[in-house]
């Protein structure tokens, strides 16, 4: 096996658990506080890492810069996925969740905007 088989093995797998752990988060999220942001943290890691995948497998630059964009998205999103789920693991969540998410993801909209 290659170098690069193993990595994209090892980003498969990466990917996998991820899926299967905000699957079993998204079960427990009326029981568990924070279930539901930790599943939406692990589903915008996935999204992430089979971006990269798709980046390492493409042929042409054309192509792997497209998917290098594509993964820029989840990247940008993460940190507030893990900041909402740490808010409701801890019950501190805002008062109006929509209107703070808002104004957190300026930022990373306008980094995707450039």
């Amino acid at each position: 096996m290659t170098a690069g088989a193993t990595l994209i093995a090892a980003y498969l797998v990466s990917a996998l658990l991820s899926t299967v752990s905000a699957w079993m988060l998204l079960r427990l999220r009326r029981t568990s506080p924070g279930a539901l942001e930790f599943a939406i943290a692990l589903a915008l890691e996935t999204t992430w890492t089979l971006a990269g995948i798709a980046e390492l497998l493409s042929p042409t630059l054309a192509s792997k810069v497209f998917w290098d964009n594509v993964q820029l998205l989840p990247a940008l999103f993460v940190p507030l996925a893990i900041l909402f789920f740490a808010l409701a693991y801890v019950g501190r969540t805002p008062e109006r969740p929509l209107r703070t998410l808002a104004g957190l993801s300026l930022v990373p909209l306008a980094c995707t905007v450039f």
